[in-house]
Formats: C-alpha cells, sequence, structure tokens
C-alpha cells in the first residue's frame, strides 16, 4: 500500500510538472505605432516587418494577464496579474512584435530585448529605466542613442552600423558595442560598468565612474570632456 502511495505521488507530480509547462499563445493584430513601453519584465524580440502584430507566449495562466495599449504612437505592454513574480522556465513571458521601424524602445522593468531582424530606423532610441536588463540590439540606422536611470544593472550588446552613437551610461550597466561600426560617437560612462565602442572618425566622451571605455579602431579625432573619477579611456 506504501509503494502505491509513493508510485502516485511521482505520478501526479510529473503530470503537474507537464502541465506547468504547456505553452500557449496570443496573436494579436494592431494599430500602428512608433515606440515600445514595457512596464513589466518580459522577453521582447523585435522583427521590422509590414504590418504590426503581436504574438505572447507563455503559461496560460499568466499570458492572460498581459495588456497591451496603443496610444500616442506607443505601444505599452504590462502584466495586470496581482504577483508578478516571473520564474525563469515555468511563467516567462515571451512577446514577439512585428512593426515598420521604431523610433524608441522604453523598458521600466527587468527585460531581456532582442533583434530578429537589424533595425533600420533612421534614428532609434533605447531607454532603460530600472533593475537589471539585458538587450542585443542590430542596427542599420543613422542614430542610436541609449541612456538608463538608477538602478539598472545588465548588458547591452550593439552589432552592425550607425553613423552617430550616443551612449549616456549610469549605474551598474555595460556596453560591449565593439561589432557595431560608428562613425561618430558621444560617450558618458558614470557606471561601474565597461563600455567597448568601435569608432573611425571621432570620438567625444566623459568619464565619471568607475567603469572604463575600451576604444577600438582608429579614430582620427578624440575629444575628453569631464575625466572625474577613476574610469580610463584604452585604445586598441
Amino acid at each position: 500500500m506504501k509503494q502505491k502511495l509513493i508510485l502516485f505521488f511521482i505520478l501526479s507530480l510529473f503530470l503537474s510538472c507537464n502541465k506547468e509547462k504547456i505553452s500557449k499563445s496570443r496573436i494579436i493584430m494592431l494599430e500602428s505605432f512608433e515606440q515600445i513601453k514595457l512596464n513589466d519584465a518580459f522577453e521582447l524580440y523585435i522583427t521590422e516587418g509590414s504590418n504590426y502584430s503581436i504574438e505572447i507566449v507563455g503559461d496560460e495562466k499568466v499570458i492572460e494577464y498581459v495588456d497591451l495599449k496603443v496610444e500616442n504612437n506607443t505601444l505599452t505592454i504590462e502584466n495586470k496579474k496581482k504577483w508578478k513574480w516571473i520564474s525563469p522556465k515555468k511563467n516567462k513571458i515571451n512577446i514577439y512584435v512585428s512593426s515598420l521601424p521604431l523610433k524608441k524602445i522604453t523598458a521600466a522593468d527587468g527585460c531581456n530585448i532582442r533583434t530578429l531582424t537589424p533595425i533600420t530606423s533612421m534614428e532609434f532610441g533605447l531607454v532603460l529605466t530600472g533593475k537589471s536588463n539585458q538587450a542585443n540590439l542590430e542596427l542599420r540606422g543613422n542614430i542610436f542613442y541609449y541612456f538608463n536611470n538608477f538602478p539598472t544593472g545588465g548588458k547591452l550588446t550593439l552589432s552592425g552600423e550607425t553613423e552617430i552613437l550616443k551612449i549616456w551610461n549610469f549605474a551598474l550597466m555595460s556596453v560591449d558595442a565593439r561589432n557595431l561600426i560608428s562613425k561618430y560617437a558621444i560617450v558618458e560612462n558614470s557606471s561601474k560598468g565597461d563600455c567597448h565602442l568601435t569608432v573611425l572618425n571621432k570620438l567625444e566622451y566623459s568619464i565619471r565612474g568607475e567603469g572604463n571605455i575600451y576604444l577600438y579602431g582608429k579614430s582620427l579625432e578624440i575629444i575628453a570632456n569631464d575625466i572625474s573619477s577613476s574610469g580610463r579611456l584604452f585604445q586598441y
């Protein structure tokens, strides 16, 4: 009898775990927008396409609470669930967005943002305003800018090409833009994390934090503005 109870318990646990792992998706066509605002923790995947749509993938009991709103050319995405703790495996929410070239993404919580196709906007910006974030972006535009607020930590990875790169890096974030070829860059590193850059023509920089700036490529002109902390510029 005891063995049967143990077997029943193991079988119930197995079925319960399998049930939790079942993912569902919601696909929604949207009106046009130019910006995305993430108010909660999401895994965001961006694709440039010819229409505006979103696919939400995750646990059935979680994705039903994802709320969408397009207002003033901004798509706002929120999790309306009362308890919002996100497990890396159980109730992670994956968001797949397809749109024409975007102008800006703002993440107000810990998010993971990744491009599935290059961003080709003339000007595109990333703003991180809280907690730990990861972003991996491929760019094929004219201007890219990025800044973050305290207490943001994490890493921004950039690749592709851009004419002008603008970075204002604070708190604990690090930036790896070695694989992003820029002609002109303005960089302020006030973070404990480092910034790695490839700049061809001109770099203007300030260092107000402990993190360093590592410069790759042979920039013809380098202008040091405010150097008021222990961080340094290193050229390779």
